[in-house]
This record gives structure tokens, sequence and C-alpha cells, in this order.
């Protein structure tokens, strides 16, 4: 299975990052966006649990 992040989603992740990056490090930031993209990573392993 495949995960497709769509412009969109891509474009709403940058949005909040670029919201949150004058509140936190360049370090947090990076934490913060990895955390984000492996969460949804987590649904190709699980793709029902969402559901």
């Amino acid at each position: 299975m495949k995960l497709v992040y769509t412009e969109e989603a891509l474009a709403g992740l940058q949005e909040a990052l670029d919201f949150i990056a004058a509140k936190v490090t360049d370090e947090k930031l990076a934490e913060i966006r990895d955390r984000i993209v492996n969460k949804a990573d987590i649904l190709l392993d699980n793709p029902f649990i969402g559901q």
C-alpha cells in the first residue's frame, strides 16, 4: 500500500508549520513535522484505524 499526499494536504501542513515556526526552534519544528508525518504513515500498517 502507498500513502499519497495531495497538494492540498502538503500546503496545509506547510501553513501549519509556518504558523508554529515563529514560536519554536528549528529543531522543535522539525520534530513536530516528523511526528505529524509519522502519525500519517501509521495508516500504511493500520488502514482502518481511523474508521
